[in-house]
């Protein structure tokens, strides 16, 4: 997300300002990353308001008969409770859309980046976008930092 643009990648929101942005406050690596929240606050809230947004990477195609994968860094400062601020990590083939990722109270840390990977082998051969959606599910607690999306990156031929 260097310079400051999201580099195709399809950005729908909800509940305006609140939403996914390219910010430079944080950073896994480079100056930018992806940001879900209100820039000027801060915050993901919207007093009153559950929100949420997707974030849609390009197409891509993945190499036939080799092991892909998807790696991403987050950021989080939500709640941990699982049925609140969900992030959940969609792959769309075409008119299927699968969830392949989701926020785990368990794995996901907080107020420090961490690397995930994925196995996106099932979809060798294909050609995929990966939708990140952040739900706040209700409109309490929103008053924490948000989301940060960084080091978006699909591999083939994985070990």
């Amino acid at each position: 997300f260097e310079g400051g643009s999201a580099q195709n990648w399809s950005l729908t929101n909800t509940v305006s300002p609140v939403g996914w942005s390219v910010s430079s406050k944080r950073a896994a690596s480079g100056t930018s990353s992806l940001y879900y929240g209100n820039p000027a606050a801060m915050n993901y809230d919207t007093f009153g308001k559950a929100n949420s947004g997707s974030a849609v990477t390009p197409s891509v195609t993945l190499t036939a008969s080799k092991k892909a994968a998807l790696h991403f860094s987050l950021y989080m400062d939500v709640e941990l409770y699982i049925m609140a601020d969900t992030l959940d990590v969609y792959v769309v083939d075409g008119a299927t859309t699968a969830k392949v990722w989701m926020k785990n109270f368990t794995i996901t840390k907080m107020k420090m980046w961490q690397e995930y990977s994925v196995n996106l082998s099932a979809y060798a051969g294909k050609t995929i976008k990966v939708e990140f959606r952040f739900d706040t599910k209700d409109e309490t607690f929103n008053t924490t930092e948000g989301v940060y999306l960084d080091d978006v990156q699909f591999v083939d031929n994985c070990p």
